[in-house]
């Protein structure tokens, strides 16, 4: 049996409104599960596995505009602070994971080539300016470590959408495994 990936199950459930996998964003869908959580909290590896690439940045979260430079991309408002949040990938035995909007700081040993066992402490929640969470993406192609997002992409194998993902296209939608999940034991 899988374990749970935070040490409790949110209060605001991840099935529901702009937590749940689906939800209309607007430009896409939202490729994950997001459990909102308290920044610092512990995510533990849902099974075994190996480290493909350990904390990276992933998303700068607070009020953006339009680049004045390139109007193609946003940056964080002057005078308004933005944190930047980090994501890692895990491959498990039948899947990968993007554990998304986590802290930089991890343990020392959770380095890319690293093996992770089930319930192994990996990660912490990273603050953000609205809801910390950690963003759980799955992904079913163990053997593609490349990186997860593809922008514009609208083909998928495990569903046919109206609108993009914006990811790969073995993307999968991590809500029945993460319901089957136990939490880990306390001490």
């Amino acid at each position: 049996m899988a374990t749970f990936p935070l040490p409790e199950r949110p209060a605001q459930s991840y099935k529901t409104g702009g937590r749940r996998f689906g939800d209309d964003r607007g430009s896409m869908l939202h490729p994950a599960c997001d459990l909102i959580a308290v920044p610092g909290t512990e995510i533990y590896a849902v099974e075994d596995g190996t480290v493909v690439y350990a904390p990276r940045a992933f998303f700068e979260s607070g009020p953006h505009i339009a680049d004045p430079d390139d109007p193609k991309k946003s940056i964080c408002k002057p005078g308004v602070e933005c944190l930047m949040v980090y994501d890692m990938l895990v491959k498990h035995a039948n899947f990968l994971v993007r554990y998304g909007e986590i802290a930089v700081r991890a343990p020392k040993e959770i380095v890319k080539g690293a093996e992770v066992k089930e319930g192994q402490l990996i990660a912490y929640v990273g603050a953000q300016t609205v809801a910390s969470m950690l963003h759980f993406e799955m992904y079913s192609n163990t053997e593609d470590i490349s990186y997860p997002t593809e922008k514009g992409n609208m083909k998928y194998l495990n569903f046919k959408p109206k609108k993009t993902y914006s990811r790969r296209k073995d993307l999968m939608d991590p809500t029945d495994y993460l319901d089957g999940c136990v939490l880990k034991p306390k001490p």
